[in-house]
């Protein structure tokens, strides 16, 4: 179970509109609350309008074991509608999901795990999806957001972090990105030259 904690960042779904959004967020025992003009540059007539079902990162701004925390994607001072902003609403296409895994796996995940290197061997650098490369908001309850480039390398990095969440030996991380990316690749490949041949 994920306790929010103040600062901590989270992924969560928009399960519900008024004068705030509620926001559920896996592996929490409570929804937060994400006030409306809760983002940078935020006007009463200007404004994002999140929609139920919508994936947002945000941020824990204050938290209490009994009560649900409150969220904010106002931090940076960079305008919700440039795009720069770090928090905000997710994109969601063909080319994005959310996998949940234990909120240890995201302590570490940007810093001292083997993952996101063995990633970014296969799949290239950071990036907004469209030209190659990957991108994740990880949360720390648990939820991360990935989007990549194409379907097929967002099903392979969801299920090279819910492999990774598995192994106890760090050092068996970048193996197993190389097993699971061949296996991909050469089961994209079979089913093209099937599909050439029908």
């Amino acid at each position: 179970m994920y306790l929010p904690a103040e600062g901590d960042p989270v992924v969560g779904i928009v399960d519900d509109r008024g004068e705030a959004y509620r926001v559920e967020l896996p592996g929490a025992p409570f929804p937060g609350l994400l006030g409306v003009l809760s983002f940078d540059g935020a006007t009463k007539r200007n404004r994002p309008n999140l929609q139920i079902g919508d994936a947002v990162y945000c941020q824990v701004a204050a938290a209490n074991p009994n009560v649900e925390p409150q969220l904010t994607c106002a931090s940076e001072g960079k305008g919700w509608m440039t795009g720069e902003a770090r928090f905000g609403k997710l994109a969601k296409d063909k080319t994005t999901c959310i996998v949940r895994c234990s909120p240890k796996l995201c302590a570490v995940l940007e810093t001292t795990h083997p993952l996101l290197p063995a990633l970014r061997r296969h799949f290239g650098g950071d990036d907004d999806g469209g030209g190659g490369g990957f991108k994740l908001a990880i949360g720390a309850n648990g939820a991360v957001w990935i989007r990549a480039a194409k379907t097929l390398d967002t099903t392979c990095i969801a299920n090279a972090i819910l492999n990774a969440d598995k192994l106890d030996d760090p050092t068996e991380v970048p193996p197993m990105v190389d097993r699971l990316v061949a296996a991909v690749n050469a089961d994209h490949t079979i089913a093209g030259r099937f599909a050439a041949t029908t």
